[in-house]
């Protein structure tokens, strides 16, 4: 929030040709190298997402050394790490999907969607959807993503059809899965994978050997068609 308020302080309303470029594949982890003319917004393109990058990642370290809850002491011992609480963003969303702490829901005939106010960047992590109505997609995004969770090269996700989405593609996954059900989300950074759960049971690996995986933090998001989940 504090960089976008800085940009229209400062009058950059749209980005330059360079910066549309550039930015969503820093965000996504990407190795960019650019050649422009002078003017251009080359700095911008390149310190904006450096510092969106730093403040997710500083944010997760800093909350993994906030004074821990009574179930968060218990998770340390057995060797989690504490997180800070996490709820669904109100800034990174669709304006139509609607948030309430850990609940998201929509009332548009249209895909809307939005992620979580933490990321990870490191070790193991796993979170739960119950799914209350509606058709749902759940999963994993970096900030360079758009809201659809799979839609993009930076969403990685599991529909209500059974079918996994990346970069636009839904292939066969998987359950499907509705009302009542619980989905769950692993993600793992050592093997550079990602996979789910359907009412605790292991649908097995739906990515592996993700490139990039662990240069950008990665957040839960959900997308969401007439419906709503809670975290």
């Amino acid at each position: 929030p504090e960089i976008i308020k800085a940009t229209h302080h400062m009058q950059w309303l749209l980005p330059t040709p360079v910066q549309d470029e550039a930015i969503p594949l820093i965000l996504g982890g990407g190795d960019v190298m650019v050649a422009a003319e002078t003017g251009s917004g080359k700095t911008a393109a390149f310190g904006i997402p450096i510092l969106q990058t730093t403040y997710e990642t500083l944010r997760g370290e800093a909350g993994s050394k906030r004074q821990p809850t009574k179930s968060a002491s218990r998770d340390q011992k057995a060797g989690g790490d504490a997180l800070p609480p996490i709820t669904l963003s109100e800034t990174t969303r669709d304006k139509t999907f609607i948030v309430s702490g850990l609940k998201g829901s929509s009332t548009s005939s249209a895909w809307v969607g939005g992620r979580a106010s933490l990321g990870v960047v490191k070790g193991k992590y796993y979170y739960e959807i119950n799914v209350i109505s509606g058709a749902v997609r759940v999963g994993w995004c970096t900030t360079a993503a758009d809201h659809g969770c799979g839609t993009d090269s930076q969403g990685f996700g599991y529909g209500y059809t059974g079918k996994k989405a990346n970069d636009g593609n839904f292939d066969p996954y998987g359950q499907q899965f509705g009302a009542g059900d619980y989905v769950g989300c692993y993600i793992d950074f050592n093997t550079r994978s990602i996979s789910f759960t359907l009412n605790g049971v292991d649908c097995g690996a739906a990515f592996s050997a993700i490139p990039n995986m662990g240069n950008s933090p990665m957040f839960p998001c959900v997308t969401i068609r007439n419906g709503s989940v809670n975290f």
